[in-house]
């Protein structure tokens, strides 16, 4: 089974870091389980919100490594920003 990292399309292409939705209610080997948002220069540029339960963004360098993670909420109504985990 293949796992997140190995998705290949996640990873940046043209710019520093990638933005990736992570949708943990779907297995790793699906196809929409990690999928490529945007590609950002700072850290600063990436988003602060995540909307959904049960996803996660992700911010990866050229190398696939994790660089911040933000983590959806627990329940729905409620909302977590980057700042508050990191």
């Amino acid at each position: 089974m293949a796992g997140w990292s190995d998705h290949e399309d996640v990873h940046p292409e043209e710019k520093q870091y990638s933005v990736v939705r992570m949708d943990e209610w779907k297995a790793p080997s699906d196809d929409d389980f990690a999928i490529k948002l945007a590609e950002i220069d700072s850290i600063e540029e990436a988003p602060t919100t995540v909307a959904g339960r049960g996803e996660s963004i992700v911010i990866l360098d050229k190398d696939g490594n994790t660089v911040s993670v933000t983590e959806g909420p627990e329940h729905p109504t409620d909302t977590t920003t980057r700042d508050e985990t990191e």
